[in-house]
């Protein structure tokens, strides 16, 4: 039930990215404001974060089923690089909360 709801969770996150991708070139052309985007951008940033966390856990599961089978190096590796990207986001929060 836990990982249903995970999934549709991220489910939901890629569609509110890619409805931002076309909604935001939309109200842009009707306040005047025009440029070019040749692919989508909030869904890109959006999917590439769902699929490194999917990837971290995939591989952490792996490693506790045989640790030897697997290059530990990998796990350090993306897990370093998830941490990486949620303190990015905890800054961020910070950013926001203190400009309020």
């Amino acid at each position: 039930r836990k990982g249903l709801m995970k999934k549709g969770t991220m489910l939901a996150q890629l569609l509110f990215g890619i409805a931002l991708d076309y909604i935001i070139p939309m109200a842009a052309t009707q306040v005047g404001f025009t440029f070019n985007v040749s692919h989508l951008l909030f869904s890109n940033i959006i999917g590439f974060y769902i699929i490194f966390t999917e990837a971290v856990s995939v591989c952490e599961n792996f490693y506790e089923c045989n640790p030897n089978s697997f290059p530990k190096w990998i796990i350090k590796f993306l897990t370093a690089g998830k941490e990486q990207l949620d303190q990015l986001g905890e800054k961020e929060k910070e950013n926001e909360e203190n400009l309020h």
